[in-house]
């Protein structure tokens, strides 16, 4: 099996300082696309200095920003993550090829934001340890995920099938995949 695309959203980033308070992050929605040799970087600028002890995200995107029409930078339409024919974004998309296949492709878009299908889902990770964020360097949290997580989420469901609508199906898949996403470790 081979990813040909392999990209997912993350939106909505908090970051909860040693005093309890949280600093929400402006307009934070990421495409990650694990595609590109840096397409699995988050870079947050302009981060107020201080010790965090806690990342909060939505792996997806809020219900808000599905219903507000064409939109610029990681939610452009452009970015080929948006149903026209279902007004909201594809919240994880892989497509590749598999010799288990009939075709010899697999195409999964999953999506859907309302109701008992909605497939964005909100994690907040403890840090290990603080991490410090000051002028002088960069700080980075670092996350794992497995992308194979997506096929172990449904009875027969595999890489001869193909996905591309809201639903049972779509939740469950990308909740399986957002569950075993895992925070690591950090550098300051």
């Amino acid at each position: 099996m081979n990813f040909n695309i392999f990209q997912y959203y993350v939106s909505n980033v908090r970051l909860k300082k040693t005093d309890g308070s949280w600093y929400t992050v402006p307009e934070s929605y990421y495409l990650l696309d694990l595609s590109k040799t840096d397409g699995n970087k988050i870079e947050i600028d302009n981060v107020p200095g201080g010790e965090y002890t806690d990342v909060e995200l939505l792996y997806g995107v809020d219900s808000t920003r599905n219903v507000s029409g064409a939109q610029t930078g990681a939610l452009d339409p452009a970015n080929g993550m948006f149903w026209s024919w279902n007004s909201g974004y594809i919240m994880v998309k892989a497509e590749g090829t598999s010799p288990n296949s009939a075709t010899g492709t697999f195409t999964f878009h999953l999506g859907g934001f309302k109701g008992e299908f909605r497939v964005p889902k909100s994690f907040t990770y403890s840090l290990n340890d603080k991490l410090v964020v000051d002028g002088d360097r960069e700080a980075e949290i670092h996350m794992i995920s497995n992308v194979a997580r997506l096929w172990h989420s449904a009875d027969k469901l595999s890489v001869k099938s193909s996905h591309t609508m809201p639903g049972q199906i779509a939740k469950t898949m990308s909740g399986t995949f957002y569950d075993a996403i895992k925070f690591d470790h950090i550098h300051n």
